[in-house]
């Protein structure tokens, strides 16, 4: 099995590393919520994220579950695997963001 999953990601570099079989099975997002409706600059989302969606291109700022507030410029529509704890107001020109976690 190990193998075969090797061959497949191989295969489609797109989908990312993965730790193990576990993770690419459980690992993906249960949930949706609109986090562009919950922006702040002084509040944490209520669920942190384990990707974004962004559905109108434009700068994103957020607040990484790790440590650091960075602002991605002229971000465009598409699925980012990246972890946020806020979403805010100041700085983020794109709109439609979704949380999935």
């Amino acid at each position: 099995m190990a193998t075969a999953l090797a061959t497949y990601m191989n295969a489609n570099p797109g989908l990312g590393p993965v730790e193990s079989l576990g993770e690419l099975l459980l690992g993906n997002p249960l949930n949706a919520y609109d986090i562009y409706a919950l922006k702040s600059d002084t509040v944490d989302l209520t669920f942190p994220t384990k990707c974004i969606y962004v559905g109108v291109a434009g700068d994103v700022k957020v607040t990484m579950v790790g440590l650091g507030t960075v602002v991605f410029k002229a971000m465009p529509i598409g699925l980012y695997r990246i972890q946020v704890k806020r979403l805010w107001s100041t700085g983020t020109a794109s709109t439609n963001v979704l949380g999935l976690y």
